[in-house]
């Protein structure tokens, strides 16, 4: 067990699981989940200590725990600007099928860019706009908001026609797929 001491008084803390061989830093949590510990950096202080407390141990690599599957969730970003990686999936989750193409799917899926599995591996799903071909500094931009270290490719989808190639320096990262995988048109 981890604490994150303020003068003398716990204010955050985690559980370290050895399993295997990795440890998984579980369960972690700011006393009473007071906001003002998280803004003061306890989250930060969590990973850190639990990292160096692994770290001295001699492992080199740790679990820091289960995210959601978006990749513009808060706390996924948080991890990967550390230097996270995906490793893994939990079994618990959720389908999604849309029934027709609608302005309402159509804006779901363009605001909450996802992971899924395909074929054993994990590839990010971004969808845009459309109607131009991307310049190689927007491909940068995308490649550094959206791509995460253990997908096997991040699919740019193109609500409309336009985007049609990747820049060679992104094509090992970063592909052009059909939204018709996702969106069906009726008819």
């Amino acid at each position: 067990m981890l604490f994150i001491l303020q003068q003398g008084h716990a204010i955050a803390g985690c559980l370290i699981h050895y399993e295997s061989q990795r440890p998984h830093l579980i369960n972690m949590g700011v006393k009473e989940g007071d906001s003002a510990y998280i803004s003061a950096g306890a989250m930060g202080a969590i990973y850190y200590f639990g990292l160096l407390s692994v770290g001295s141990e001699g492992y080199t690599r740790a679990a820091v725990g289960w995210s959601r599957a978006f990749l513009n969730d808060g706390v996924l970003l948080y991890k990967k600007q550390r230097g996270a990686c995906l490793a893994e999936s939990y079994s618990i989750g959720f389908r999604l099928k849309m029934m027709q193409a609608s302005a309402g799917a159509e804006a779901f899926f363009k605001n909450n860019p996802f992971l899924y599995i395909a074929k054993g591996k994990y590839y990010g799903a971004l969808f845009i706009d459309g109607g131009q071909q991307l310049s190689e500094q927007e491909f940068e931009e995308i490649k550094e908001k959206y791509y995460l270290e253990g997908m096997a490719a991040l699919i740019v989808y193109p609500l409309a026609p336009g985007t049609k190639s990747v820049p060679a320096p992104f094509a090992d990262r970063i592909r052009i797929g059909c939204t018709n995988e996702w969106l069906k048109k009726e008819g």
